[in-house]
């Protein structure tokens, strides 16, 4: 493939992109560029690439800058270039949506206790998270199986109506079964690997608590109380409070209070 053909492709695909993004159709930007709807669908294609005129009329039209047209930046909302994404997205190789959505993120919140537990929050929980590599890659791999599996189906299914006939069901069917069962195995993973993330964040602490909870609650409630009962809670209530207020001071660093 030239270099005139790949950037046919990535014209037409941003074109396609910032519609949809916009809710246009591409009779509509046909109709602002007085040109056909065809030509609009050679454009998206890749087929045909609009002179530099028309470039600018859809880098108008559609708000989007011509760099992110030509495929040079990811960002398709200029007003985020003029708070420094640019270099976000460059360093992070997040795109444009991705980096918003992390400025949305304070906006949505809920009441633990005394304190808000953000969106945000959450993320930088999961971030700094030894089992969030593991999860991506499982979802990396489940996606991609995904992927196959579905062409596998689309491709094998016309195959089938194509010419009925000659089919090896029985061995086609082996197949499929087989691909079939990766990606469950895979989904599988990538759940059990999301668990994991639960269970390492917060829940073994809450787990601890729960148990010392159900353990004393009776014992050392009314005349059954035991001197060694409330000695032995009072001892392993300290220690809890002890690691509770250290997870909270550490929770503290890496999430200061913004004022």
């Amino acid at each position: 493939m030239n270099d005139n053909t790949n950037l046919k492709k990535i014209i037409g695909a941003r074109i396609q992109d910032a519609l949809t993004h916009r809710q246009k159709k591409q009779k509509d930007l046909a109709d602002h560029l007085g040109v056909t709807p065809n030509t609009i669908s050679y454009f998206c294609k890749g087929k045909r690439m609009p002179n530099t005129e028309q470039i600018y009329q859809i880098s108008e039209y559609l708000n989007v800058p011509t760099d992110y047209l030509f495929g040079k930046v990811k960002m398709r909302n200029p007003q985020i270039m003029e708070d420094n994404f640019l270099k976000i997205c460059q360093q992070t190789g997040l795109s444009a949506d991705t980096i918003e959505l992390f400025k949305q993120l304070d906006s949505f919140s809920f009441e633990i206790n005394n304190g808000d537990f953000t969106m945000r929050d959450a993320i930088t929980l999961l971030l700094n998270n030894n089992h969030l590599k593991t999860l991506c890659i499982n979802i990396v791999k489940f996606k991609n199986l995904s992927n196959h599996y579905i062409s596998k189906v689309i491709e094998e299914l016309s195959y089938i109506m194509e010419d009925s006939n000659n089919i090896n069901l029985f061995n086609l069917d082996e197949e499929m079964q087989d691909l079939s069962e990766k990606v469950e195995y895979k989904k599988y993973k990538t759940a059990k690997t999301f668990n994991e993330i639960l269970v390492s964040s917060y829940c073994s602490l809450f787990d601890e608590a729960r148990a010392l909870y159900n353990t004393y609650r009776y014992s050392i409630s009314g005349k059954t109380a035991q001197k060694q009962d409330i000695k032995d809670a009072q001892k392993e209530v300290k220690e809890l409070t002890e690691k509770f207020e250290k997870e909270m001071l550490e929770y503290g660093k890496h999430n200061p209070t913004q004022e």
